[in-house]
């Protein structure tokens, strides 16, 4: 195996294999990266049995005439050589017995591999609805949603993002059990009813990061165990969450008794300069007036005055600042909306002019 190529070519493919694959596994194989060539295109590929992202890469890569050829070696010190090459540098790869050597004008490197035979495939059943989006309402998705996804919550179901597909819209909800995120998109797979998977919030960082560079179109393939994601030459595969998503459209206030529509930056940067002594933060409308308080132990207090649109009697209302401070940035309209039930049991937050979004936000009691 021989291959000629630039540092710009592999640096990006190299960077996003190392971020999936697991640095320590109890299987040596799987911190590494198989690297195959076959004919024209070179092929990467990366497993921790739980997800796989496989790059194939057909230009850009001088491959030696030969037989297929393939063989694994370090994914963390390939990056990090990788990377630390100067920008435009042209690199040699080629495989002599059990080393790999990595050369780069008087820069040179030797590295173990372990073989391609131990290498663990990847399993995943057949797909059984595909769709394709544009790659900027895959990201508006995500950023959308996936900041409410749970982080070491004990309810496994609630630290993924769940995807709902059926013939006319794909949904992305994602909720800790404190706040709720929903955004929906007006595509939807023709003829399927309902189909849900959750998927798990490492693999959702992954995707995230992996389309952040490309203005092309993404494929999502859906089965019953696995989710697949193709942009280009990039393909990630993840294995989905097993769990029952909790009902959340039942958490949806349905009899709205009163609403503040407020200025969305001025309420941001409001919240941002009271959350500096607290980050509980009490919410104070009568009138057109809303009054922003935080206190903490020291006593030391914040106070922050905004106008905003408001009808109905006066209200006082506790929240976590960072559970609006995160809708507030993941939304880009002038204005929100904030609406409450009688009890105030729940936050509805909607921005102005944007059917698409939904937002739920727990007071706090105090």
């Amino acid at each position: 195996m021989k291959f000629r190529t630039s540092r710009d070519t592999l640096l990006r493919p190299l960077q996003i294999l190392n971020g999936v694959i697991e640095r320590r596994h109890t299987l040596p194989v799987l911190s590494n990266i198989l690297v195959q060539t076959d004919g024209n295109c070179l092929t990467l590929r990366g497993t921790d049995r739980e997800v796989e992202l496989v790059v194939e890469l057909a230009e850009g890569v001088e491959i030696e005439p030969g037989e297929s050829a393939a063989t694994t070696v370090p994914a963390q010190k390939l990056a990090e050589i990788w990377r630390s090459l100067p920008e435009g540098a042209e690199v040699t790869f080629s495989l002599d017995g059990e080393r790999v050597a990595v050369r780069s004008g008087r820069s040179r490197f030797q590295l173990s591999t372990v073989s391609a035979e131990e290498y663990v495939p990847f399993e995943s059943a057949d797909s059984d609805v595909s769709i394709t989006l544009p790659r900027v309402e895959v990201q508006k998705l995500l950023a959308r949603t996936s900041f409410a996804m749970a982080n070491q919550d004990i309810r496994y179901f609630l630290r993924g993002l769940l995807l709902e597909i059926t013939g006319n819209n794909l949904r992305a909800v994602a909720t800790d059990g404190a706040r709720m995120a929903m955004h929906t998109l007006d595509r939807g797979a023709e003829g399927v009813d309902r189909m849900r998977a959750i998927v798990p919030r490492k693999r959702i960082q992954d995707l995230e990061r992996l389309i952040a560079d490309s203005d092309l179109d993404v494929e999502f393939s859906l089965g019953r165990t696995h989710l697949r994601a193709t942009q280009g030459e990039y393909t990630l595969t993840t294995r989905l969450v097993e769990g029952q998503f909790p009902p959340y459209e039942g958490l949806i206030p349905r009899n709205i008794s009163r609403s503040i529509t407020s200025d969305r930056e001025t309420l941001r940067r409001a919240l941002q300069r009271a959350a500096i002594v607290s980050n509980i933060v009490g919410f104070q409308v009568e009138g057109e007036q809303l009054t922003i308080r935080a206190a903490n132990n020291e006593q030391e207090e914040a106070e922050e005055v905004l106008a905003v649109d408001y009808d109905g009697d006066a209200m006082e209302i506790n929240f976590n600042a960072s559970y609006v401070q995160d809708v507030l940035n993941a939304v880009d309209t002038e204005s929100v909306e904030m609406s409450f039930p009688e009890d105030n049991k729940i936050a509805k937050i909607e921005a102005a002019g944007d059917e698409d979004s939904l937002y739920l936000v727990m007071p706090r009691r105090q």
